[in-house]
């Protein structure tokens, strides 16, 4: 049974429509990512790739947008001065201490956006999901952990939350709309996101 818990007042139950090539459009401007942040976690975003960070509290909860660097940024591409998945480690990395600075203030966490891994393991190196995983504090779950989209791949874009949080995915949003027209190379992921005790 779960225990609903209110956060300034009211039950935080936020419908969340991901669509990531918005989110990732938002954040990928050129400004560096400490311009996104405030509350003591800019110098930890600063260490991580440029423009695919931002993050506010709305309703009690800090959302954090992501867009972790895919394996082969600026390997063929960009600057071309990067090996495969360096990026995404690097980004690992620097969320990592972002999340922990934010774990420190009791706000509970929400963590969205463009994963670029399969979650469980799919063919991405054991290295690489390490990083991963070692990015989110101690009792954070992945809500979409093991979700496949409509042609049964699994999902590459992801919402975790901070304990206490109980996350429903409620709809897998096709990448193709009904008329055929291809949106993205994403899918869109509505949720419900109550703070509350899990059990």
């Amino acid at each position: 049974m779960a225990r609903a818990r209110t956060i300034g007042g009211s039950l935080v139950t936020v419908a969340l429509i991901l669509a990531v090539v918005a989110l990732s459009r938002a954040v990928q401007s050129r400004t560096p990512s400490s311009t996104a942040v405030t509350g003591g976690i800019s110098s930890a975003a600063a260490t991580m790739p440029t423009g695919r960070f931002a993050s506010g509290v709305s309703g009690g909860v800090r959302f954090v947008g992501v867009c972790i660097p895919w394996r082969d940024a600026h390997v063929t591409s960009g600057r071309k001065d990067r090996a495969r998945w360096e990026d995404h480690i690097l980004y690992c990395e620097g969320l990592g201490r972002v999340l922990q600075r934010c774990a420190k203030s009791n706000v509970p966490i929400c963590v969205l956006g463009d994963y670029n891994q399969r979650i469980p393991r799919f063919k991405q190196p054991p290295r690489v999901a390490e990083a991963l995983s070692a990015a989110f504090p101690p009792g954070f779950r992945i809500g979409t952990d093991g979700m496949t989209d409509a042609d049964g791949y699994g999902l590459i874009d992801h919402f975790a939350v901070s304990p206490g949080q109980c996350i429903s995915i409620t709809k897998i949003i096709s990448r193709i709309t009904e008329d055929g027209t291809r949106l993205t190379d994403h899918v869109g992921i509505a949720a419900s996101l109550d703070s509350r005790v899990c059990f």
